[in-house]
């Protein structure tokens, strides 16, 4: 869970079905996107009393909200697993980590958070693309980090023999 939340208020206010969608459904679509428990992937767990409570709507037309997201393709929502997953989320706010490790351990951590199959599958079948990428950054840093290793055993291997050389030339020289 993050304290920034990237909106790019030009693409929303600019999406035909954005703006064609009720008053409450934009109001909850902004709280989905903004909210306490939205996380980098876009998938989060919620009630929609919370959701009523903190976009002060009441919760039939949360639901109705909702309902009206779904059908627009903006979200899923599960509400027998009080689950959403906000279509295009992780695309915009993969930006606000730059480290790979750290972006793929944050979308780890929530794996171990939320496992729901279904979800993920959403997910997964969106961002394949992404996560490959993420993956092959992930995979030469590993060979990057494995060939300094080696560099750093070989080179104490040399420092390691120069000093015995420099060891076995005193003990020459003393004799």
């Amino acid at each position: 869970m993050s304290n920034y939340r990237p909106v790019y208020g030009k693409q929303l206010w600019n999406n035909d079905v954005f703006v064609s969608i009720s008053a409450e459904a934009k109001i909850v679509y902004f709280y989905l996107l903004t909210n306490p428990e939205s996380e980098i992937t876009g998938i989060q767990k919620i009630r929609v009393g919370r959701i009523a409570y903190d976009c002060d709507i009441k919760q039939d037309l949360v639901h109705d909200a909702l309902y009206e997201l779904c059908g627009n393709d903006l979200i899923v929502y599960m509400d027998e697993a009080k689950l959403v997953y906000v279509y295009r989320y992780f695309h915009f706010s993969k930006g606000t980590i730059k480290n790979p490790a750290l972006l793929a351990k944050c979308i780890q951590r929530q794996r171990e958070l939320i496992q729901n199959k279904d979800i993920w599958n959403l997910f997964d079948d969106e961002y394949n693309d992404e996560l490959l990428s993420i993956n092959k950054v992930l995979m030469n840093n590993q060979t990057n980090k494995d060939k300094d290793k080696d560099k750093d055993k070989n080179y104490n291997k040399v420092k390691t023999n120069n000093n015995n050389n420099s060891n076995s030339n005193n003990n020459n020289n003393n004799n």
